[in-house]
């Protein structure tokens, strides 16, 4: 694998090896079926904890990249698959409003936040700008199906903050409000088993359920990327993303 962690940059180093070893996936040096070196290899070959190697290892799994084998190590998956998405790219709302079917959405947390390196490379802004963090919980026919956190660039959606999102549509307020036109935008869909003792309660689901997790980004029109999210959906939902 090819690329060097720096400790002196204000970016996590679990963050800096998992881009490592994207990376290395993308231009080929790690191929599907290759073992990735042990914990205690990368912990030798970048300088670094092994909490810190575990960390990136897991979040490289849970995004499709690794897979575990007992007793036999870490391999290289092909990477997930990257689905490119145009036209309407209809919201939540839109859609089941437009087959008729029951739903509502309940605001759970809203606030401005800093960018931390993650986020801030997803939206391609400066650390530590500025952005508009909120998290929803969607239901159908009364049953909760999918819980949204997005973030948007707040230079671009000043006071946003200040809407009522249990009744206003995030897009619609986008287009109308802030002149922002929806123009294409790119989403990750992996199976995951359910971990958080939060999302099982939102969702009204057991452990060891099985879950989609989402992660989406939305481009303007001037290929500025606007939004930024993560969800976990349960169930099968029919979504025209145009």
């Amino acid at each position: 694998m090819k690329g060097e962690i720096d400790h002196d940059l204000p970016i996590p180093l679990y963050y800096q090896l998992e881009k490592i070893i994207k990376d290395s996936i993308s231009n080929g040096d790690l191929k599907p079926g290759d073992l990735l070196p042990t914990e205690s290899e990368l912990e030798q070959i970048y300088s670094i904890s092994r909490a810190t190697v575990r960390h990136a290892v897991q979040n490289l799994e849970n995004e499709g990249y690794l897979r575990k084998e007992r007793a036999k190590g870490t391999f290289i998956k092909y990477p997930p698959i990257k689905r490119k998405f145009l036209g309407s790219l209809k919201c939540f709302s839109e859609e089941m409003q437009r087959k008729g079917i029951p739903h509502s959405t309940m605001e759970l947390k809203k606030e401005i936040i800093k960018a931390d390196p993650l986020i801030a490379d997803k939206l391609q802004i400066d650390l530590g700008s500025s952005v508009f963090y909120i998290k929803r919980l969607r239901k159908v026919d009364n049953s909760p199906v999918l819980i949204v956190e997005s973030y948007l660039p707040y230079d671009i959606c000043p006071n946003i903050e200040k809407e009522d999102f249990n009744t206003c549509s995030l897009y619609d307020i986008l287009e109308t409000k802030y002149s922002v036109l929806l123009f294409h935008g790119h989403r990750f869909i992996e199976p995951k088993i359910v971990d958080s003792d939060e999302t099982m309660d939102l969702l009204g689901i057991e452990p060891g359920t099985c879950i989609s997790a989402i992660e989406s980004t939305i481009f303007s029109s001037d290929n500025r990327p606007v939004e930024h999210l993560y969800a976990d959906m349960v169930g099968k939902i029919s979504i025209d993303l145009g």
